[in-house]
């Protein structure tokens, strides 16, 4: 797994007195997802880059990280400002070691929140967003996992230091991803409507990069899937 005390988290920020927001996609890159679904993700995540990089208040505060889970798990980009963003390409290959991801999700997230601390940059709350369409392996430190998430949760009176997303196609763990999510931020969405997630992702990124400071229940759109207060 990457050190993120050391080059993570660091990179340069943008617009460094606005308020920002760190959204890091957490994505099931395992062999299950070969197809059209990962199909739809690679071009739902670049199309939500390319959204997010045009429009005037997103581009230089929504900052990005792309972490995939197979057999094993890869930070395929750490946070840059929406319009410093890359295209990606993910292939499906392997288990699905999920544990492990949610682990390294965390330390990039935490590792970036502290780099606005210390650059002075405000914040709202990050997300981060897990995508996957089956049962994470057997040992794959979920165990430590859960105990992580739990304890992020209970920071800020109960409210979290950030938004854990769960969201998996039909055939997931739903018992498990309800265990995992922040209250109310578990769903389900069909095998062939990946595409449009990414899509309301970024056009509630859009709302919120575009919300002022005082405004902290900036109310994101419907999604595809359920409706939540940011």
């Amino acid at each position: 797994m990457p050190d993120f005390q050391g080059n993570y988290g660091k990179g340069d920020i943008l617009e460094i007195t606005k308020e920002h927001v760190a959204l890091l996609l957490l994505v099931d890159t395992s062999g299950s997802m070969y197809g059209s679904k990962i199909k739809q993700v690679n071009d739902g995540i670049n199309n939500m880059i390319r959204e997010l990089a045009n429009d005037e208040n997103a581009q230089n505060v929504v900052e990005i990280s792309v972490v995939e889970f197979n057999s094993d798990v890869n930070v395929v980009s750490d946070f840059k400002a929406a319009c410093q963003c890359q295209p990606v390409t993910l292939n499906a290959t392997g288990g699905t070691n999920m544990g492990e991801g949610i682990l390294t999700a965390i330390d990039n997230l935490k590792a970036r929140v502290r780099t606005y601390g210390t650059k002075g940059t405000p914040v709202r709350k990050p997300w981060i967003f897990m995508l996957t369409d089956g049962y994470p392996n057997s040992i794959c430190r979920l165990d430590e996992a859960k105990t992580k998430l739990n304890e992020e949760m209970q920071k800020r009176d109960g409210k979290g230091d950030f938004l854990f997303w769960c969201i998996g196609t039909p055939d997931a763990d739903f018992d498990l991803l309800k265990e995992l999510a922040t209250p109310g931020c578990c769903g389900k969405i069909d095998d062939s409507s990946l595409y449009t997630l990414f899509d309301w992702i970024a056009k509630s990124m859009i709302t919120i990069s575009s919300a002022k400071a005082t405004d902290t229940q900036a109310t994101v759109s419907q999604p595809p899937f359920m409706q939540i207060p940011i």
